[in-house]
């Protein structure tokens, strides 16, 4: 098992999905000679090993010794023992000095192998302080910063620290968003995007393409929940994005009830947004005309939503959903005669926004009190007819 041929069968062994437990002895007796833990070679060997799930512990000193070659640690290669080391759980500060000295290389920091290496490094809770600088440079290459895979790079700085983009980031990733919105992928970083403060009119109508594009991802409602009502209204086309929010929302009625009760709220936050877009007139009949009676049918979800009352504190579904003018839109949406069920689900959703009503808008609060007394008359009378 020692020369330099036989990395070839433990790397086919291990990709194939076969027992680490075969090769482990004949793998570490391999890697205990010099020779072969130095060479470049090995470098899928310590790949292939710790990307099945193989201990970094059984690696570890060849590791050091082949990181210890200068020409290992600078190399293409060794991009990938850094991504497979960090992604396995593998202590950071044992690849902290090499992967700074492989970004030390220009043509590595620019190279695209760069991205998989930010990216590993973030999502192992690794500081941004230390790839910040290199990472701003790989940006700057204008075909790193639209590939597809630049995505993952995102994500992981969003993922990062306080879970915002760094100012210097933000701009390039809302040209991310806007190339690849209706590609697949561009929803994995489109939780750091979406709801950013600094979001143009163009970037949230890629965000909100994305969505309709891909109604059906459980992401796609949570991702319009992030756009606060300033950032949709900026929108010029509203008949659009009416239309295309409420598709989104469709989709979370129709997959009741495997729909999440945050998903529900998502779901309220969102027609509350678009209801409360300024229109004209002609348009603002129309749009209440097609918002109304899909609202109700949410609203008609939540007389079992445990999260209306249990949930934690989300800002902007807060103060969005106890804002919305739901009287005027049960009145355009819902018929005349309420089902007990419809009832216990306006008196769900009066329960939630009474106490979050900004002090002061008694107009509101009074609207919300219309309501609770309308369903509980309606319950009275139900009750009354059934007995």
């Amino acid at each position: 098992a020692k020369p330099l041929e036989a990395r070839f069968v433990f790397q086919s062994w291990l990709d194939a999905g076969g027992e680490r437990t075969q090769v482990e002895p004949a793998l570490k007796a391999w890697l205990d000679e010099p020779t072969n833990a130095k060479s470049l070679e090995a470098s899928s060997v310590f790949k292939s090993w710790l990307d099945v799930g193989g201990e970094g512990t059984r690696v570890e000193p060849a590791l050091k010794a082949w990181l210890g070659v200068k020409s290992n640690a600078t190399s293409p290669e060794a991009s990938f023992v850094f991504q497979s080391w960090l992604n396995a759980g593998g202590e950071r500060i044992r690849v902290k000095p090499a992967l700074k000295a492989w970004l030390d290389e220009p043509t590595n920091a620019t190279s695209p192998e760069a991205s998989f290496v930010f990216k590993s490094w973030l999502n192992a809770g690794g500081d941004s302080l230390l790839i910040d600088s290199y990472a701003q440079t790989w940006f700057a290459v204008e075909s790193n910063a639209k590939s597809l895979d630049t995505g993952y790079v995102i994500r992981a700085y969003g993922n990062a620290g306080d879970h915002h983009l760094p100012d210097w980031l933000a701009p390039f990733a809302f040209q991310w968003i806007r190339i690849w919105r209706l590609h697949e992928k561009a929803g994995y970083p489109l939780k750091a995007i979406a709801g950013h403060p600094e979001m143009d009119a163009d970037t949230v109508q890629a965000v909100i393409d994305w969505c309709c594009k891909f109604s059906g991802s459980i992401d796609a409602v949570f991702r319009l929940g992030r756009l606060p009502y300033q950032q949709i209204a900026s929108v010029a086309n509203r008949a659009q994005v009416i239309r295309q929010v409420l598709q989104v929302v469709r989709v979370v009625i129709d997959t009741q009830p495997r729909a999440s009760d945050f998903m529900l709220l998502s779901g309220l936050h969102c027609v509350g947004v678009i209801f409360s877009l300024p229109c004209r007139d002609t348009d603002q009949r129309a749009a209440g005309a097609a918002i109304a009676p899909i609202a109700c049918e949410l609203i008609g979800l939540l007389h079992n939503c445990a999260a209306m009352t249990d949930a934690p504190a989300h800002t902007n579904w807060e103060e969005m959903i106890a804002s919305a003018n739901w009287e005027q839109m049960i009145n355009l949406g819902q018929p005349l005669e309420w089902s007990a069920t419809f009832c216990k689900s306006v008196l769900t959703l009066v329960r939630y926004c009474i106490p979050k009503v900004y002090f002061g808008n008694e107009r509101q609060e009074k609207s919300l009190l219309r309501l609770r007394s309308k369903a509980n008359a309606q319950l009275a009378l139900l009750a009354t007819l059934s007995a």
